[in-house]
């Protein structure tokens, strides 16, 4: 079962297209951003590179927003396996939204996009990674090319829990590249590799 946010409109037809070529997966589309707080926030839409879209504090559309948070109550759910956020530097945003479900361990693990350039629109870089870590959860390089420019792995994720095996390393104490991919881990799933 997969829960995709999206606010761009021109997006939505399309992904409603793929998604209609896996019938096996029960899938939820919500056509809303998702932030801290509910409500509405400014979308500004890159017609030459959807991918890039992201919010901004002027111009652009109002788009409706919600917070994961909100989310899984009005969806009943109890829990979700992995979250991905690939949101332009917003994602500090999205992980304050989803603060409750973070602390209540209602979050098996986090896949985000870290970029420099795209966070500092919002809020320093390094704090999507402080928040995470100050809600318990490890934040870890996962990319091949991270592995092998700060290798070899040290942990993984503990047996008996999803992605068990996963060659991991944590982030903490080492400089960042510019831009990559994290992943964070309740820091109790955490153990050595």
């Amino acid at each position: 079962e997969c829960h995709l946010f999206e606010p761009n409109l021109t997006l939505i037809e399309l992904i409603r297209r793929s998604i209609n070529l896996y019938p096996q997966t029960k899938w939820h589309l919500e056509p809303s951003a998702v932030s801290a707080a509910a409500g509405e926030v400014r979308f500004l839409v890159v017609p030459h590179q959807t991918g890039i879209s992201h919010l901004v504090e002027s111009g652009g559309v109002l788009v409706r927003a919600i917070t994961i948070d909100q989310y899984l109550s009005s969806m009943g759910l109890s829990y979700i396996d992995i979250i991905k956020i690939d949101v332009e530097g917003h994602e500090l945003s999205v992980l304050r939204g989803a603060r409750n479900a973070l602390i209540s361990r209602r979050v098996g693990v986090i896949y985000f996009e870290y970029c420099r350039s795209h966070l500092a629109r919002q809020d320093a870089p390094g704090d999507p990674i402080k928040f995470l870590q100050n809600v318990g959860f490890s934040v870890c390089f996962s990319q091949s090319w991270d592995l092998r420019t700060y290798g070899p792995a040290t942990h993984t994720i503990k047996k008996g829990v999803a992605g068990h095996g996963l060659p991991l390393i944590p982030v903490e104490g080492r400089q960042l590249p510019a831009m990559t991919d994290l992943l964070a881990v309740p820091s109790e799933n955490l153990s050595p590799y």
